[in-house]
């Protein structure tokens, strides 16, 4: 028994951690397919460049883009499950302004600029007075919104 609890206490923590590194995940898929396209446009139309697999910029792009590297590939997964579970919360607050999706896209810096561990308690009472609720109804939300998470990490294989 103590066991399952320490096992459900990890999956939290990397549902969290997850949520966490969303802008850093969607950035480096951002950067990593604007260099695989940049590398599909050709690079000389002269005759002379022989076209191989070196020296062909176009087949270096394809390459990429059809097996990215599993950093890449990784940082999709958790970048489409953060996505696909921020939907969901969106959807069960039924276009609330603060609901479930504020508390998820404020808590955890979906949109708004990064913030170090020690600014988490003034965060978290700025969202209760913007919410109007109190911190054990923004645990319980939170306890949701993980729940949410861990079901769209399982799905994609993360957990």
């Amino acid at each position: 028994m103590k066991q399952e609890q320490s096992n459900i206490t990890s999956r939290e923590r990397y549902a969290h951690k997850i949520m966490f590194t969303y802008q850093d995940n969607k950035e480096l898929v951002q950067n990593f397919m604007s260099k695989a396209y940049r590398y599909t446009y050709k690079m000389s139309d002269e005759p002379m460049v022989q076209k191989t697999f070196k020296s062909d910029p176009t087949a270096r792009g394809g390459i990429l883009l059809a097996d990215p590297p599993e950093y890449i590939r990784d940082a999709v997964l958790k970048t489409e499950a953060v996505e696909a579970a921020w939907q969901e919360v969106k959807e069960l607050d039924c276009g609330e302004p603060f609901g479930l999706a504020y508390l998820m896209e404020k808590n955890f810096c979906l949109t708004g600029n990064r913030r170090s561990k020690s600014a988490n308690a003034v965060v978290r009472h700025k969202i209760c007075s913007d919410c109007g609720i109190a911190d054990r109804t923004f645990y319980s939300w939170m306890g949701q919104i993980t729940d949410i998470m861990i079901y769209h990490a399982t799905k994609r294989g993360l957990m």
